[in-house]
C-alpha cells in the first residue's frame, strides 16, 4: 500500500495544505496550526500517509508519519496543535487532569487526618 503525502505550504496570505501530485489545493488555511491540524485530519483518512511540513520560505521543517488506526482500545486524539508547530501528540493527561487528580489525593488526605484526629480525641477522653 504507497502512503498519501501532504505538503503544509505557505500560500499568499495564508497556508495550504497539498497532496502530493495533485494540481489542487486540498485545503486552506489562514494560520499554520489550522493547516496542520486539516493535514491531520486528510493524512488520518489516507493512512498509512506521512505529513511534510514547510517553513515560510518553503524549505522542509519537518515531517510526521500517520499509520493507519489500530484496532486497540480507541483513545481520544489530541486536535491542538500549539504555536510551536508540535505534530506529535503529547500525553493524554492534561495540567487540568493532574490538578484534579492532585485536589483529590489532598481530599482523601484530608478526610483520614480528620477521622486520626477524631479517633485520638474519642480515645483520649475515655
Amino acid at each position: 500500500m504507497s502512503k498519501s503525502v501532504f505538503h503544509v505550504v505557505p500560500s499568499g496570505d495564508g497556508w495550504a495544505v497539498r497532496s502530493e501530485g495533485a494540481a489542487d489545493v486540498a485545503s486552506s488555511a489562514n494560520t499554520k496550526p489550522q493547516a496542520l491540524r486539516d493535514a491531520e485530519r486528510l493524512a488520518s483518512k489516507e493512512a498509512p500517509s506521512r505529513i511534510v511540513v514547510h517553513d515560510v520560505d518553503g524549505t522542509i521543517e519537518g515531517h510526521r508519519t500517520v499509520e493507519a488506526p489500530s484496532t486497540g482500545p480507541i483513545r481520544p486524539a489530541r486536535t491542538d496543535i500549539d504555536e510551536g508547530h508540535q505534530l506529535s501528540p503529547s500525553s493524554a493527561e492534561s495540567p487540568s487532569d493532574r490538578l484534579r487528580l492532585r485536589w483529590c489525593g489532598m481530599g482523601i488526605l484530608l478526610g483520614i487526618s480528620a477521622w486520626i484526629g477524631y479517633r485520638l480525641i474519642t480515645e483520649g477522653s475515655r
